[in-house]
């Protein structure tokens, strides 16, 4: 589903139209086919932008609220959004916030765990100008 998000679409696009074509030209002189092309060359480029489009995917439906607030009763398939919500009028303020800090947990680890990978795509190189 977010794959076919329009902001998504428009990163990727942008992302690969600043890929320089001078790099791809000089593969195809080397004579690298279309798929090797993009497997050896485009892939390991567009790393940066495929890891912050998962990573904003994840994070959206880790923090997706209205639409389970709205359809699901069962508390046992909530997402922690809907819970924190609802355990907001009946849970004592001390469990209330080390249930926050437990929602909190997994984007933060996220973020640490791939903050290499995306800040990893401004030291690629490529062609000179």
């Amino acid at each position: 589903m977010s794959a076919a998000n329009i902001f998504n679409i428009f990163l990727f696009k942008n992302y690969f139209d600043s890929i320089s074509i001078s790099l791809i030209e000089a593969a195809q002189l080397d004579g690298c086919t279309d798929i090797g092309i993009f497997a050896k060359i485009i892939l390991p480029l567009a790393k940066p932008i495929i890891m912050y489009i998962t990573i904003t995917s994840i994070n959206a439906s880790w923090s997706n609220f209205m639409w389970p607030y709205l359809l699901m009763t069962d508390n046992k398939l909530m997402p922690i959004s809907v819970m924190l919500y609802r355990m907001k009028a009946t849970a004592r303020l001390d469990y209330y916030m080390v249930a926050i800090i437990f929602g909190m947990i997994p984007p933060v680890v996220m973020y640490a765990f791939f903050q290499k990978q995306i800040l990893g795509g401004l030291n690629i190189g490529g062609v000179k100008g």
